[in-house]
């Protein structure tokens, strides 16, 4: 190589460390920018909470769209979008662009948005339901310790919804969203217990997920504990707790629930004989459909 070569050679090799430098330079320059601009889009992201807190949905909306022009692929914005869309606040409700939304932030792992993509799959407006892609989806929340997912993995299980009916599957999601103290999933553990459903039939098991339940005022638990205590299955007879759990149950409107209270008053069982508040009961549970509730009533007219 002759001198005029190696000072070409030297020539290039500068130039190429240069552009390396300059090359670096650039990307830790987009890195910096990138960091920031994410900061940024926290700020409104953590705004945007505060105004939807506070019902100011439209501008909550208008702060999460600002964080999204600064970082494009932020979850925590997409997924509120999403929410926004899907129960129509501060946009026009629209459940398949809410569905949109959903999938970019559950792309990401977003568990929220996960969920919601599968209530989304499960009941879609206008269109069939995909059972599959709602299994799917409840899954990949459901194994990041969603509590909602786990309880809708387990219902998806008991169902057949999606994937083949396995009872002792069901029990295991709802085992881990009861554990978190989700009150649907202590509820429906109750009701395995109870029917046998993946577990060996266990009334006092029923009972204690029921009371689990009920303690969270959730009505259906609180009028199937009612009914333990009415017929002694899993705790001793006791007509004074059935009637008192009952009332929790009627007084958020479960039919059911009326309809015993109904049956309480009008035999004097765990509370004081008092025809006209049966009547009163089972009217409730009549306009309710309950067919025993309306024949109970024309019973009393006779």
């Amino acid at each position: 190589m002759n001198v005029q070569d190696e000072n070409t050679a030297a020539l290039v090799r500068s130039q190429s460390a240069s552009l390396s430098e300059t090359g670096a330079t650039s990307l830790v320059r987009r890195g910096v920018q990138d960091l920031a601009a994410k900061a940024e889009a926290e700020q409104w992201y953590k705004q945007g909470q505060a105004l939807w807190d506070e019902k100011q949905y439209g501008e909550a909306v208008r702060c999460f769209h600002l964080g999204l022009k600064l970082s494009a692929s932020y979850p925590d914005l997409q997924f509120a979008l999403g929410l926004a869309s899907w129960c129509g606040l501060g946009v026009p409700k629209d459940r398949h662009q809410a569905a949109d939304w959903f999938r970019m932030a559950a792309e990401q792992g977003h568990a929220d948005a996960a969920n919601q993509l599968g209530l989304h799959y499960r009941s879609r407006p206008g269109i069939a339901p995909d059972y599959e892609q709602a299994f799917a989806w409840f899954r990949k929340a459901a194994e990041q310790g969603h509590a909602a997912a786990q309880f809708n993995l387990g219902r998806a299980y008991r169902f057949g919804s999606g994937i083949t009916q396995d009872y002792k599957q069901a029990v295991a999601w709802y085992y881990k969203a009861a554990d978190q103290g989700h009150e649907w999933a202590a509820f429906e553990l109750g009701n395995c217990y109870e029917l046998g459903l993946g577990v060996a039939q266990d009334y006092e098991q029923a009972f204690a997920w029921y009371r689990k339940a009920a303690a969270q005022g959730y009505a259906e638990a609180q009028y199937l504990l009612g009914s333990l205590y009415f017929s002694g299955k899993g705790v001793p007879q006791d007509d004074v707790e059935a009637a008192k759990w009952w009332r929790k149950a009627a007084d958020q409107g479960l039919a059911e629930a009326q309809f015993s209270l109904g049956m309480s008053y009008s035999l004097g069982r765990g509370v004081m004989q008092d025809p006209a508040k049966g009547a009163s009961w089972f009217r409730k549970a009549a306009e309710q459909g309950v067919k025993a509730a309306q024949q109970a009533l024309d019973d009393m007219l006779k």
